[in-house]
């Protein structure tokens, strides 16, 4: 027979592990100086590696770059319905993207490489495969956000599913006037990004669903989160 005493128990630990969870997701999407520097970094890192064809510092971009956490609370502010959690998570999503860009095509105007190899993105013709990635890692990543699993898992998602590399060869690419290579990595970066947000989406909803938190608490720690860095 069910304890009432441990229901409850159960229940204000599940309400604290969703209030944390949120309230930490508005953090570090929010942008931040943080955000811009480590985004800018991130992506000067990749631009070197693409132009270098060097995987180990495309690599160490994806570890330093912080515009999955915007995709995970976009994913979450579609789940919960909140309009305002959508339209911060837009915001950072939207500039970091710009930002990331305008860094790429700077760095490779400044140094000018004779050409890209385009065997550096050979492996992600597979482009169905990469969906499944996608889709899988976005579970994984609002799965252990909300379950407080590892730190670690974070960085490993970003990994898995690049964001900032392809951001950067579009950015590389733009000075260079490759048309068919642009293409090809727009889409591919498309599919990440769908698959991120569609995976952390349907994750949510489960987590809501069997925790039976209305939106109404949602909206309440999104909102928290946002007076305490700033309106968007």
């Amino acid at each position: 027979m069910p304890n009432p005493f441990t229901n409850y128990l159960e229940k204000t630990r599940e309400k604290k592990e969703l209030k944390t969870a949120i309230e930490l997701l508005v953090t570090e999407s929010t942008l931040t100086p943080k955000f811009i520097i480590l985004t800018i970094i991130s992506s000067l890192l990749a631009a070197l590696g693409v132009m270098m064809n060097n995987t180990p510092i495309l690599i160490g971009s994806m570890v330093v770059a912080p515009l999955l956490i915007p995709v995970l609370s976009l994913s979450v502010g579609l789940g919960a319905g909140s309009v305002k959690l959508i339209g911060h998570s837009l915001k950072s999503l939207s500039i970091g993207f710009a930002l990331s860009l305008l860094t790429a095509a700077y760095a490779a105007w400044l140094f000018k490489p004779a050409g890209i190899d385009p065997t550096l993105y050979a492996s992600y013709a597979n482009q169905d495969l990469y969906s499944i990635v996608a889709f899988a890692s976005g579970i994984l990543a609002v799965y252990s956000w909300f379950r407080s699993i590892s730190s670690a898992v974070i960085p490993a998602v970003a990994i898995a599913v690049s964001l900032v590399p392809p951001l950067a060869f579009l950015g590389v690419l733009i000075p260079l006037n490759e048309q068919k290579l642009l293409i090809d990595t727009l889409e591919l970066l498309s599919v990440n990004l769908i698959g991120i947000l569609l995976g952390g989406l349907f994750t949510f909803l489960i987590i809501r669903l069997l925790q039976r938190s209305p939106n109404s608490e949602v909206d309440k720690e999104v909102e928290k989160g946002i007076e305490k860095n700033g309106k968007p």
